[in-house]
């Protein structure tokens, strides 16, 4: 790898982490509560009407489920739960008229905007009696996705490995051999059977996950989910059946292209039909790149575009390196020239070397938008393995430098090509795993702001807890010398800038010493504009931007 590539990776790796520390995230992957009614182990002294779920995104339409039940584990929810006719995040269930005194618990389940299921409780209580207990079920639920499966895993690990080889199959024979062995690398039986493997894995993984998504979806086992209507349900509505239908469409074409790469009937076309072929998996990538975390980013398109560049880029990478691990020293032994490893080792650093950029770039910009803050970075499971996964593109890194400096000296790259490989198969499993996982929510924490206005007034207002629900909002205000001022009152209007039309408004009166409550009901960035009036009559405004943590 030519050493001012090295140097930009490395440092790109670097600002991987350096951002992450630095920058916060604005999207949060998967779907939860901000807010219920009733409330999570709140007690209430007449019985409710129905259960109501607010959450932080619209959920998938096809599948959702909300019941209640009582402590003997009766259902008390009548009729079926419906989505809020003017908000796709809500989500409500009729109850039972004049429930008695007791325990009662809301079960819930959603698929949310990125294609991943996640449930969850809500207890409450009718009458004081049984309210301790309702609050001692609320403290201990977490509402969650779980950790993903193995099916999970393997399914989508199949779809990445497809890809791997077909492109690791393909590049080699379009521009990575020299040219005077391109044309014979198609005759090769090794290369052969790398594009029939790597088509057979692609074929599996797409058809194999519209079932996995169901069991998602329905909670269901291999064994029950056999039923035409989920299956109808999934591929009519959600973003996941369209996406599907179109990879199912791109798997035509893909056969076909790969049968011609092997027939003898087009060897005069086989160096289009096999960038075609390419082209085709490219597009079965950007159909995946537009599932799963980008689906609830702030720009869905940047995100998806990322998500395609990075699956692209490792692809090439890990692919390529399977071949010049297992597949290039055999060709080479039968080169008489010489020139056939040399000159592939050289014009694979090139591609290397990009793809390993496009790696690193897109991995960070992925992290910025995905992590909410460096408390998931060091405290979710999703952070941990984003950082394993970082850990292993180090050293692919590192070996990659090791077979740049034996291929420079023109040595055979030995041991260390293969463990590059490995390192890029481990790398590939773990981006199986994280796209199964949600990055969490952010946390939140007591916010301070302060300005001095041109009047040269100095405002400080204290949010706490600056978490989604609840919050007090406190403010002092001192004179150009430091003293305090006299204040009439102090409007602050809440603007939320992760949804539209959702705004709040808080009054601090001098009678109230400059305190007041309201409620954030939507986590992430918030804009708080501020009108003070003193008493002398004087006024000036000012404003500022704080971030809500989830409940």
């Amino acid at each position: 790898m030519p050493k001012k590539y090295v140097t930009g990776a490395f440092a790109a790796f670097l600002l991987f982490f350096l951002f992450q520390l630095l920058v916060p995230a604005a999207s949060f992957a998967h779907a939860y509560i901000i807010k219920s009614e009733p409330a999570s182990g709140q007690a209430l002294q007449t019985a409710p009407t129905e259960v109501h779920l607010l959450f932080n995104e619209a959920f998938d339409p096809s599948f959702f489920a909300l019941s209640v039940l009582n402590n003997k584990g009766q259902k008390v929810s009548s009729g079926e739960p419906v989505i809020d006719a003017d908000n796709p995040a809500g989500l409500s269930v009729k109850l039972e008229k004049d429930l008695p005194e007791g325990v009662y618990v809301a079960r819930w389940r959603v698929i949310s905007g990125d294609g991943h299921p996640i449930s969850g409780t809500v207890p409450f209580a009718v009458g004081d009696a049984a309210g301790a207990a309702a609050a001692a079920l609320a403290a201990g639920d977490l509402s969650a996705g779980g950790a993903p499966g193995a099916d999970q895993v393997i399914i989508r690990w199949l779809l990445y490995g497809g890809l791997m080889l077909l492109a690791g199959g393909l590049a080699f024979p379009l521009w990575l051999f020299p040219r005077a062995f391109r044309a014979e690398a198609f005759e090769m039986g090794r290369f052969r059977l790398l594009l029939l493997t790597g088509s057979i894995l692609t074929v599996l993984g797409i058809l194999f996950s519209l079932p996995l998504q169901i069991r998602l979806e329905t909670g269901a086992n291999w064994l029950t989910l056999w039923q035409g209507e989920w299956f109808r349900e999934t591929l009519k509505e959600g973003l996941f059946g369209t996406l599907w239908w179109v990879q199912t469409l791109l798997l035509l074409p893909l056969a076909f292209l790969v049968y011609a790469l092997w027939s003898r009937d087009y060897v005069k076309r086989r160096r289009m039909y096999g960038f075609l072929a390419l082209l085709n998996a490219a597009a079965i990538a950007a159909m995946k790149a537009m599932i799963g975390h980008p689906a609830t980013a702030p720009s869905r398109l940047a995100a998806s575009a990322a998500d395609f560049l990075h699956l692209s880029a490792a692809a090439v990478w890990v692919g390529g390196l399977l071949v010049m691990a297992f597949m290039l020293p055999k060709a080479a032994a039968q080169d008489e020239s010489g020139t056939l490893y040399p000159d592939t080792v050289r014009r694979f650093t090139d591609t290397g070397s990009i793809s390993a950029v496009v790696l690193l770039f897109s991995g960070l910009y992925g992290s910025i938008i995905y992590l909410p803050d460096l408390n998931a970075l060091f405290n979710t499971t999703y952070g941990w393995i984003l950082i394993a996964k970082a850990a292993i593109m180090l050293a692919m890194l590192s070996f990659a430098l090791t077979n740049f400096l034996r291929g420079r000296a023109k040595r055979r790259l030995g041991r260390a090509v293969k463990l590059e490989w490995a390192a890029g198969i481990a790398a590939l499993i773990l981006a199986a795993v994280l796209t199964n996982l949600s990055p969490g929510a952010p946390k939140g924490g007591p916010y301070e702001h302060s300005e001095t206005a041109k009047s040269g007034y100095t405002t400080l207002i204290d949010v706490a807890p600056a978490k989604v629900g609840n919050n007090h909002f406190k403010a002092t205000v001192t004179d150009v010398n430091g003293q305090p001022a006299e204040v009439q009152q102090i409007t602050i209007r809440l603007i939320c800038l992760e949804m539209s039309n959702m705004e709040e408004e808080v009054t601090l009166t001098d009678a109230s010493q400059l305190e007041g409550n309201a409620s954030l009901l939507m986590p992430g960035r918030w804009r708080a504009e501020y009108h003070v009036l003193l008493k002398s009559l004087d006024t000036y405004d000012g404003s500022f931007t704080f971030k809500a943590g989830a409940p």
